[in-house]
């Protein structure tokens, strides 16, 4: 059973701001059209198997590859929005993945716990 989450609806206008302002400017469009693009296609999707999401790209990886996982160290106004967490993967790879930017993002940190086993 797939189960979709779409950005947060303070998140998505606080990105079309950001957009509206860069696209004004000419010379920081391309920001701009790619903070449009972010707030209309971001989502995660949480497979039975798998989590996926779409933020700038296309990413997702297996529950049974994630060795760990906590949220990730930073500060400033976009950090507090989005609630950033870091998987450690068992290849070694570290994927960052913007839980807080999405609607019910506590039970998107439950079903990850549930999955893998692991606590934060």
């Amino acid at each position: 059973m797939d189960k979709k989450y779409k950005l947060k609806i303070g998140i998505a206008y606080f990105f079309n701001l950001i957009g509206a302002i860069a696209v004004l400017t000419i010379i920081l469009s391309p920001l701009g059209i790619l903070m449009f693009i972010i707030s209309l296609k971001g989502k995660i999707t949480l497979k039975d198997d798998e989590l996926e999401y779409w933020w700038v790209g296309t990413k997702k990886f297996k529950f049974d590859e994630i060795e760990s996982f906590k949220v990730a160290k930073g500060g400033g106004l976009i950090y507090v929005m989005i609630q950033p967490f870091d998987f450690k993967l068992k290849s070694g790879k570290n994927m960052r993945v913007p839980i807080g930017a999405f609607k019910n993002n506590e039970e998107i940190k439950s079903y990850i716990k549930d999955k893998t086993g692991l606590t934060l």
